[in-house]
């Protein structure tokens, strides 16, 4: 089994104005440094995810860390166990997923994916990545036609439209999910 240790840079600072505006997949600033990540018991996950499934570890993870000031990480294998967990700061944490699994994070300050989630995950044996906010999760899965290659490209070199940086960036994920093998999905919070 391949592991692979990533940061999950979760911030992005755009904000978006009235009408349509161009943006690139952001990142913030993130301190690679004396980083202050703290793992955790996956048995303190794991005891409160009572029917295992991907479905129900995620309802989990939005209880325990909707936390506005700063990020956690579960990673999710296919039957819902939590493998590792870990505590990161205000805009990042660094999170090791194995071959297939999920990776779960919340952006303490809302918004989508970052373009550091979406390289780590493209270029990882993980099979996804959630980034969880008070209004919902955005779901990234990669399907068994996934072109990692061409997909960080496109991530790179990205010009996006839309009202603000989450609409912009929900509107090319979701145009571009069939031509580099992936699915896309905004699931509202209940």
């Amino acid at each position: 089994m391949e592991d692979l240790k990533l940061t999950l840079d979760g911030g992005r600072g755009a904000s978006g104005e009235l009408g349509q505006s161009t943006f690139k997949f952001q990142d913030a600033a993130s301190i690679t440094n004396g980083r202050n990540d703290k793992r955790d018991l996956n048995s303190r996950a794991n005891t409160q995810i009572k029917e295992k499934s991907v479905a129900a570890a995620l309802k989990i993870f939005r209880k325990m860390h909707l936390d506005p000031e700063r990020e956690h990480a579960f990673s999710v294998d296919e039957n819902g166990y939590v493998h590792n967990y870990v505590h990161g700061d205000a805009h990042s944490v660094a999170i090791m997923g194995g071959r297939g699994e999920m990776i779960f994070h919340n952006h303490p300050s809302g918004g989508t994916f970052s373009k550091s989630d979406m390289l780590s995950t493209s270029l990882s044996a993980e099979k996804g990545i959630v980034a969880s906010c008070v209004s919902g999760d955005h779901i990234f899965v990669k399907t068994h036609k996934f072109r990692a290659n061409e997909f960080v490209k496109a991530v790179n070199r990205a010009k996006m439209q839309g009202l603000n940086y989450d609409d912009a960036v929900g509107k090319w994920l979701t145009a571009n999910q069939k031509k580099y093998g992936y699915h896309y999905e905004f699931k509202k919070a209940d």
